[in-house]
């Protein structure tokens, strides 16, 4: 009996090693609430959004699942160990044929995409809803945004936002999901509606929504973060909007969707260089939310008003635009990388998929729990430099401000070096007794060690970016 009973712990714990599964769940930070914390220490999120093709119609998922693993396999090899997906797109959507029937071959596949998430130790967050029209019939243009399931018993999204049968309709569905997935500690994240103000744009629609249903789908998932995110923060609009997001204590982190969009309603801080974006979005979030991690959720470029991807893209094979929405973010005070949209015209198209393996590198061993960063920025001449002072150990993200997508997309520009730059360590950290220092060029890749001599560290050449390690 001894020796079963053995041999069956030994099997059920490889299974487990070969499932890839880590145990634990996903948290806010006890020590340090501006960061992520699993087992006990500081979780990283290199994020990517990510959709899975809507398949053909029959009953062969093969072909999706092929692809649905290739992006796996290219997110595991290059650092990226979290992803937001849409579960209410067509292909995990369970609830495809009536309000209330749900598919339990749709749940068959959500349990064979977490497999391969558990594979590939990528942790998921789920956005239970993205639609912003209830409709019998889907149009060219606004099929991936109507649901047709939910018009056998809703008017419309109004009456399906706001009504008491409308939000217990949506609830009814999150337990769905929960019954079967509440206890699975690959999913770090549950999201209400993605974009909700862009559905129900009136307070009565989004915010009443959000206050109700973020307690209660919370208690559905007590293992997982719940959450809400709105849309794109480029105009004075949206920053009323997110203000009052901000006050929602129940919202366990703060998410900041944001674009580079130069269409005319759009204000100044999105139409200019990537860091300047970045820094703006998160700085106005940090504002207002110092005891919650706060990430960049989405990011990307579009042409004016969202109206497709941006033709940037088309010119940017090196990935100028990536490299700066994945690095920005966290150098600038969230809690992540930067999550970017656009993973198949962009990135896949491209083969970008580097950059964030270049991200993973620059911040490999660092626990956020214990450096419990905070966030500073200098500016010296043609370089800025953007820091985070740990309690061990200092990182800087310094940004060659000649270079820029103006420069490089628009105008057609090589891009400039800079040589020869001596730093004062104490005007970069005022007090800080550094000895050693290291550099990380993330373009090439190359790791360079020096000492700090008589308080200045001097530069190797810095291109578009160079990441600087300061400790003791």
């Amino acid at each position: 009996m001894r020796l079963f009973l053995y041999n069956l712990l030994f099997l059920l714990c490889s299974a487990s090693c070969a499932a890839g599964k880590t145990p634990g769940y996903v948290t806010a930070g006890k020590n340090c609430p501006g960061y992520f914390e699993l087992d006990g220490r500081g979780w990283l999120p290199v994020s990517i959004n990510y959709l899975p093709a809507d398949g053909n119609g029959d009953d062969d998922d093969e072909p999706e699942f092929a692809e649905i693993e290739e992006y796996f396999r290219n997110f595991a090899r290059n650092g990226i160990n979290a992803i937001r997906v849409w579960i209410s797109g067509d292909f995990l959507e369970i609830e495809h044929e009536a309000e209330g029937v749900y598919d339990s071959a749709r749940f068959r596949r959500i349990d064979r995409f977490l497999e391969l998430a558990a594979k590939y130790e990528i942790r998921v967050k789920f956005t239970l809803q993205h639609i912003r029209f209830i409709s019998p019939e889907r149009t060219r243009r606004d099929g991936w945004a109507t649901s047709t399931a939910l018009s056998t018993s809703f008017g419309g999204i109004d009456e399906y936002v706001t009504t008491r049968r409308g939000r217990q309709s949506y609830y009814n569905r999150a337990k769905a999901l929960a019954d079967r997935y509440a206890d699975n500690p690959d999913i770090y994240a549950w999201e209400l509606w993605n974009e909700m103000d862009a559905a129900a744009w009136k307070d009565a629609g989004w915010l009443g929504f959000t206050e109700e249903m973020l307690p209660r789908i919370q208690a559905l998932f007590p293992n997982h973060l719940v959450m809400q995110t709105l849309g794109s923060l480029d105009t004075e609009g949206a920053e009323r909007s997110y203000r009052k997001l901000f006050d929602i204590e129940s919202n366990k982190f703060v998410a900041v969707h944001r674009y580079l969009d130069r269409a005319d309603r759009t204000y100044d801080e999105v139409k200019g260089d990537i860091d300047d974006l970045v820094r703006s979005a998160v700085d106005f979030a940090r504002e207002y939310v110092l005891d919650r991690p706060v990430v960049i959720n989405e990011i990307g470029a579009v042409e004016p008003n969202h109206s497709g991807p941006s033709r940037l893209y088309l010119r940017d094979t090196v990935g100028m635009l990536l490299h700066d929405m994945v690095f920005a973010p966290f150098f600038c005070g969230a809690a992540g990388s930067g999550s970017m949209w656009h993973w198949d015209h962009y990135i896949r198209r491209n083969g970008l998929w580097c950059h964030f393996k270049r991200f993973a590198r620059a911040t490999k061993g660092i626990d956020l729990q214990s450096e419990c960063f905070t966030n500073f920025v200098y500016d010296a001449g043609d370089l800025r430099f953007y820091g985070l002072k740990g309690r061990t150990q200092t990182l800087i993200w310094c940004r060659n401000r000649v270079d820029n997508w103006q420069r490089e997309l628009a105008d057609g520009k090589m891009p400039e070096v800079v040589r020869n730059v001596r730093v004062c360590v104490d005007d970069l950290i005022p007090g800080a007794n550094y000895a050693k220092v290291e550099f990380y060029a993330p373009w090439s890749n190359a790791k360079m060690k020096a000492r700090v001599k008589k308080g200045m560290i001097v530069l190797p050449v810095v291109g578009r970016s160079l990441v600087i390690k300061l400790f003791y």
